[in-house]
């Protein structure tokens, strides 16, 4: 494709990731942080909406939990850790889709396959449990 043709592809789920982080916002006055992004992350499996309000989300809680002094290096980290999971990720997964298996549907799978097991491992690897006694982002306050 070319690449007005890609731009014009992908500009739906841009604006799904922009329409998601208005949302999370507004949802975090009324929901718990976790819900918001139990809820986003689920979305985000289907579609750009979800990824605008996990970051959302994500970006409040590790915000929250540092000193006022500290909140522009904690962004700073938020900010770039997605960035470098993504390059890291895409190295690892199109590693294992070209050189798992000798067709590429089915390597997509197997990398597939290894990314929601990669995932699940991290889940119990989140540092301090953040609840609404330790921080004010569990009621959606800063």
């Amino acid at each position: 494709m070319s690449a007005g043709t890609t731009g014009f592809l992908f500009a739906p789920f841009s604006i799904g990731v922009v329409g998601g982080s208005r949302l999370g916002t507004r949802l975090l006055d009324r929901l718990s942080g976790r819900w918001v992004a139990f809820g986003a992350f689920g979305v985000a499996a289907i579609s750009g909406t979800g990824l605008g309000g996990a970051s959302v989300a994500a970006k409040n809680a590790g915000t929250a939990v540092v000193g006022e002094t500290d909140r522009g290096i904690a962004s700073g980290l938020l900010n770039t850790a997605p960035q470098l999971g993504s390059a890291l990720g895409t190295a690892v997964i199109s590693t294992v889709a070209l050189g798992s298996v000798t067709d590429l549907p089915s390597g997509i799978f197997v990398a597939l396959g290894a990314a929601v097991v990669g995932t699940a491992a991290t889940l119990g690897l989140s540092g301090p449990r953040v609840t609404a006694g330790t921080a004010h982002w569990e009621r959606g306050q800063p």
